[in-house]
């Protein structure tokens, strides 16, 4: 689920990007750069985005922030006026913590078997939902 939501992060690229996507080792690198960042925003609410904490931001490498800028921000904010990632707030930060348990072995919730059956579906109606709007908005086809 996390790699889906982090694919909406590909969507409006412009064609100089696009024409990369499949196939190719750019199109791979591609495929994780803009992706990356997107799921950060979603994850996170803006007053602790890393892209816009100057003492952070001037860290990161400026390929980053200039996809930050001109790219995904923008997207974001499409999305955003459209209700779409009010509904990715909603589920991804607890999403995360529970893939990121089954990836690491460990579980922060060390939640049961019923609790991670139980937050798996709650994450999959919610990104359903993600995947309607994104629909009726026109983001997809």
């Amino acid at each position: 689920m996390r790699e889906c939501v982090a694919s909406i992060g590909l969507l409006d690229l412009p064609e100089k990007y696009a024409k990369n996507l499949p196939f190719s080792a750019k199109g791979r690198q591609l495929r994780t750069r803009f992706p990356e960042i997107f799921v950060n925003l979603v994850e996170y609410p803006k007053p602790e985005w890393k892209y816009e904490n100057p003492e952070i931001s001037s860290k990161i490498p400026e390929q980053t922030m200039s996809d930050y800028r001109e790219v995904v921000k923008p997207l974001f904010e499409r999305l955003e006026a459209a209700g779409i990632t009010g509904i990715l707030h909603n589920f991804v930060r607890e999403m995360n913590k529970y893939r990121n348990g089954f990836a690491h072995a460990w579980t922060a919730k060390a939640g049961t078997e019923e609790d991670i059956s139980e937050k798996g579906r709650s994450c999959y109606g919610q990104l359903l939902q993600v995947i309607r709007r994104l629909k009726e908005e026109d983001f997809i086809h």
